[in-house]
Order: C-alpha cells, then sequence, then structure tokens
C-alpha cells in the first residue's frame, strides 16, 4: 500500500506519518530527502539541496525525480507514507510511473496561510527521527529541546523563517495545487476533514 498525503507545510504530514510508521509503514519525505543530500558535501546532490533549503525555492522537478527514485530503490517494504512530493506536474507524472496508481491511496489536509506561518516559526523537529514538534501546545516535548521518542536533539530548520515560508506558501499555491488537478484524473484525492491528528489518522485508516 503506497499512502500519498498532501497538504500545506506544517498541515500534519509528519505527524500523521510518525503515526503510520509505528504501523510499519516506511515513510518517505521529500524534504527528507533532501535534508540527506544536504548534510554533507560529499553527497551527490549538495550544492542543489543546500540552495533550495536555504532559499525556500523549490529544487527542479529533474533533480529531486532522481533523488526519490534512488531513494526508493534502497527501501525494502512495500507498504510506504509519501509526504511532501510530488509538489509540481513533472514530479506527479513520476510519482504514477514510481508506484501503480492502483496501490495508490492519496489524502489532502487543508490548513490556512496564517496557521502554516504560526505553526513554522513555532516548529522544532528532532535532528535523529525528524519527528516533529512545536514549541506551543499541543505538540511541545516533554522535556524540552529533547525528542519524546527517541531522545534526539530538537532543533529549528534553516528554512523555517517567516521570509522563507512566504515563498514556499506562493510555491505551493501556485504551483502544487495544479498538481491535485492533475492527479485526480488519475487516482483518488481523498480530503481530511478539520480534526485532531489522532481522529486524521484513524480516519485515513478507514478509507484504505
Amino acid at each position: 500500500m503506497i499512502i500519498v498525503l498532501f497538504g500545506k507545510p506544517t498541515c500534519g504530514k509528519g505527524t500523521i506519518s510518525k503515526m503510520l510508521e509505528k504501523d510499519g509503514y516506511f515513510v518517505l519525505g521529500g524534504s527528507d530527502v533532501l535534508r540527506e543530500n544536504s548534510r554533507t558535501k560529499t553527497a551527490k546532490y549538495y550544492n542543489e539541496a543546500q540552495h533550495a533549503l536555504t532559499t525556500g525555492i523549490l529544487i527542479s522537478s529533474e533533480l529531486l525525480n532522481k533523488m526519490m527514485t534512488e531513494k526508493i530503490s534502497t527501501i525494502d517494504n512495500p507498504n510506504i507514507v509519501v509526504e511532501g512530493y510530488p509538489r509540481k506536474i513533472k514530479q506527479a507524472e513520476h510519482l504514477l510511473t514510481l508506484f501503480p496508481p492502483e496501490k495508490i491511496r492519496a489524502f489532502y489536509l487543508e490548513v490556512s496561510d496564517e496557521e502554516v506561518e504560526e505553526r513554522i516559526i513555532n516548529r522544532l523537529v528532532c535532528r535523529d527521527c525528524s519527528a516533529p514538534f512545536s514549541r506551543k501546545e499541543p505538540m511541545q516535548s516533554k522535556k524540552e529541546g529533547v525528542c519524546d521518542h527517541c531522545g534526539g536533539e530538537l532543533y529549528q530548520r534553516i528554512d523555517d523563517t517567516a521570509e522563507t515560508i512566504k515563498v514556499r506558501l506562493n510555491e505551493f499555491n501556485v504551483k502544487t495545487l495544479p498538481v491535485l488537478e492533475y492527479l485526480k484524473e488519475h487516482i483518488d484525492i481523498i480530503d481530511i476533514p478539520d480534526l485532531s491528528s489522532q481522529e486524521q489518522y484513524e480516519f485515513i485508516l478507514k478509507n484504505l
């Protein structure tokens, strides 16, 4: 089963992905693949990944498609959660070649631009397992600066700034929303109601 989660930054894709990971799914994040390539200068796509993360401008579809293809080739698990990808039409076309359309279950989580900005400037992420947290309730960690899941250090991403998120939101509204319209011609995309993360997670399970 391939679950694809769509939505603006901070809509809850990461939280739900972590819940599904506990059920045995492999979480494949477009942003995570980028960050893997940005960690060391010897990474194959280091320069391109660094530029995308520091400016907020989406990396080219050709490069991200290559990154995703290479990453998928290393995954030995038929159950995958894809989040943060695809964000452009060419990526959506590539997604349909990576996985059989009949095995894909896609969901969309709605959130306002104003809420996105508020969440972004308060977001923290585990340096080890990438679990999402916030400086504010209800997503605060039990111990300040420490991941509840693995004990790793919590940090703020270099691209989580008010300036960068405005660029990312514009990219999403202009370039990513048309992706949903394109994919609807090939697969069903189910809107997830405005519920708690637990209720959204249960909603997904009921609609697989």
